[in-house]
């Protein structure tokens, strides 16, 4: 029987020095024993110069043979330029050493080439059945481990990028930055774009976004860049995602890493980010134009300026630099020569009025999250892959409307696809087809199972998780006509509604 098998990354002390400067960038990597060669290794966040790193990050795994199976982990540090160093000999855990449903507290000792010392890691590790729910934390952590979503807001800097691939047969690049709160809309709270930056590989930015965050311990931040072109906008780096948790509750954070974009080196990028309480007041910060390239009069600190610009986020304005009407507290001798700060003010709400919002657009976002249990197509497993399509009132797939689809997860009954999509005028009254559908290299393929989801169970712009239960499809092959359990597919869906 499967389990679920809950891990917390908790801290390490007095790790070897790595590093010239007598520190180390550590990290941690953590697998099943039972992995296959496509399942990627989990990774804690890179902690910067130190021999006394605090992760406290969280993950599941599944393992099918619990009895047999290994939680193997190592501890690496982060190198820029070469390969990653182990700073510690690779663990080994077997699960069999974890009763079901207790919190076990591991303080392990590193060893490096099986006898020099290397410091501890600690470690919370829980083994459970699937379905049921981790066991309590420990009393002193129950705020951190608790199942109530914990609200709070998201502070993100967009700095700079460097070295960036040049996308564009003449000049270089016209980069831009999205970020998404992951299965949220496309809306203020949860979706951000920078401002295109022209003709550049090292463009930089310094804006700034407030994301309003429904859960700390389990959002996670999508970050794409892609080159704007008149055609259509290509994708210069991989996705890179951020666990909301990774950053301490108050802290600003600078992440400061090489990303990569077909596996190649795609650049570097510098983003800021600050986890704030759900209340907090978020203050504005002074934003200060550089003049020093521009004429002034000497011991005057008078300008010649007319007028000036500036952007934060997404609202931009001009003012007038004669200073007719300046009422502000600071005279303008007080300002060095070299700048002018502009001092920013909210925008003014217009009063609420009492006619009745009209709905205007509906689309559907979302995640295929995983399949489990699917039937055995073929002597070696099975290769599928998932496909979403509208289907109208009427039950008819909506023609011209080309479906959402996934990767092949291949030899395999339980794949993970972790796909996110979004669909476009979708209406209320409309369903989801979902079909899991096994691919043949010679013949055609087959779907193996499905499901339709009805718009009209989501509740409006609140994302859901859900697992359903795959139906028999109407054709089907005669080697498979003798299953009766069809697997499961987990989906998260949000329908975002829009009103006027």
């Amino acid at each position: 029987m499967a389990v679920r098998l809950h891990v917390k990354v908790c801290e390490a002390h007095d790790l070897i020095a790595a590093d010239i400067g007598g520190k180390s960038d550590p990290y941690c990597k953590l697998k099943l024993k039972s992995f296959g060669k496509k399942d990627k290794a989990l990774k804690t966040k890179t902690i910067k110069e130190t021999l006394d790193p605090v992760w406290n990050q969280e993950f599941d795994l599944t393992s099918k043979s619990p009895a047999d199976d290994v939680l193997l982990i190592s501890v690496y540090d982060k190198d820029k330029l070469g390969k990653d160093d182990k700073i510690a000999d690779e663990i080994e855990l077997p699960l069999s050493n974890y009763p079901l449903g207790e919190v076990k507290v591991e303080e392990i000792s590193l060893k490096r080439k099986k006898k020099k010392k290397a410091g501890t890691l600690k470690l919370e590790i829980q083994v459970f059945n699937e379905g049921d729910a981790p066991a309590a934390a420990p009393a002193e952590e129950k705020v951190q481990e608790t199942n109530e979503p914990v609200p709070c807001q998201l502070r993100v800097l967009l700095v700079s990028a460097s070295k960036l691939k040049k996308m564009d047969p003449v000049g270089k690049s016209d980069p831009y930055c999205v970020f998404q709160l992951d299965g949220f809309p496309k809306e203020d709270a949860f979706y951000w774009k920078s401002s295109t930056k022209d003709n550049t590989l090292d463009p930089v930015w310094n804006e700034e976004h407030v994301f309003q965050v429904r859960d700390y311990n389990k959002d996670v931040l999508v970050f794409k860049m892609f080159d704007k072109d008149i055609a259509s906008d290509d994708q210069m780096v991989d996705d890179v995602k951020f666990h909301v948790n990774q950053f301490p509750m108050g802290q600003e954070v600078e992440w400061s890493e090489d990303v990569k974009y077909k596996k190649k080196k795609g650049g570097h990028l510098v983003i800021k980010f600050q986890v704030l309480e759900a209340n907090a007041e978020v203050k504005t910060r002074d934003i200060v134009l550089d003049t020093s390239s521009h004429s002034s009069k000497s011991n005057s600190h008078s300008h010649s300026h007319k007028s000036c610009s500036f952007t934060l986020g997404s609202y931009s304005s001009s003012y007038s630099t004669s200073f007719s009407s300046y009422t502000c507290s600071h005279t303008l001798s007080s300002l060095h020569s070299s700048e002018k700060k502009l001092h920013v003010h909210h925008e003014l709400k217009a009063p609420s009025k009492s006619a009745k919002p009209v709905r205007v657009s509906d689309s559907i976002s979302g995640t295929i999250v995983s399949c489990r249990d699917l039937p055995k197509a073929d002597s070696d497993g099975t290769d599928a892959y998932v496909t979403i399509s509208v289907v109208s009132k009427s039950a008819h797939e909506k023609k011209g409307k080309a479906a959402i689809k996934t990767e092949v997860a291949k030899d395999t009954q339980d794949p993970v696809y972790n796909h996110s999509f979004e669909i476009e005028k979708a209406k209320k009254g409309d369903s989801l087809l979902v079909k899991v559908v096994q691919q043949h290299k010679i013949l055609s393929d087959v779907c193996i199972g499905q499901v339709t989801v009805p718009l009209k169970d989501l509740k409006d712009n609140e994302p859901v998780e859900q697992e359903y239960e795959l139906q028999k499809p109407p054709k089907l092959p005669k080697e498979l006509a003798q299953f009766v359990d069809f697997g499961k597919i987990t989906l998260s869906l949000t329908h975002s509604v829009k009103y006027q």
